[in-house]
């Protein structure tokens, strides 16, 4: 199996992406919130208008590929000394297959460069109710650092978890 990741950068990965993140918000985030918040976070945070303004605001997104096949997507931005990672989504069909792993090390890779030498964490938000997440994220070395009560633009109620690993620099600290 070939993994790579590919930056965003045409009008035709936006709309492969959105494609996506219209499942995947539904899949993950159905009961977990009312229908109404379910459309108007997705409509600010995943549709194709919000990638777009997000990509001019400095979010950076790659595509996952698996033996060149559009597997899911990746989304963050820099934050000083740490990265924040708004999105990591995996196709149903490329799940149980190691993509996360393989999309984690890949990031820390990438942020081995001098242009992130600095960057020290990884950080990201997760709903405490989204267990499957936080565990499937905690297999990935991180770890919920703080409970965090907001709401969103809506004036939605959003309980979540911050969670943050370091990130690895070498293959020694991937245990190989």
């Amino acid at each position: 199996m070939k993994f790579d990741v590919m930056p965003v950068a045409t009008e035709r990965q936006i709309e492969e992406i959105e494609a996506v993140a219209v499942h995947a918000w539904r899949e993950c985030y159905q009961g977990m919130y009312p229908e109404r918040q379910l459309t108007d976070m997705f409509e600010t945070l995943q549709s194709k208008d919000a990638m777009r303004r997000l990509m001019r605001e400095g979010q950076i997104y790659y595509m996952l590929l698996v033996d060149n096949q559009f597997a899911g997507y990746l989304s963050f931005r820099h934050n000083g000394n740490h990265i924040f990672l708004y999105s990591l989504y995996v196709k149903p069909d490329f799940r149980r297959k190691g993509i996360g792993r393989k999309s984690v090390e890949q990031f820390d890779k990438m942020l081995s460069g001098e242009e992130f030498h600095h960057v020290r964490k990884l950080k990201l938000k997760v709903p405490r109710d989204y267990r499957q997440a936080v565990k499937i994220l905690q297999h990935l070395d991180f770890q919920v650092t703080k409970a965090v009560d907001s709401e969103t633009i809506h004036g939605y109620p959003l309980n979540e978890y911050v969670m943050e690993r370091k990130i690895k620099r070498s293959q020694a600290e991937y245990g190989e």
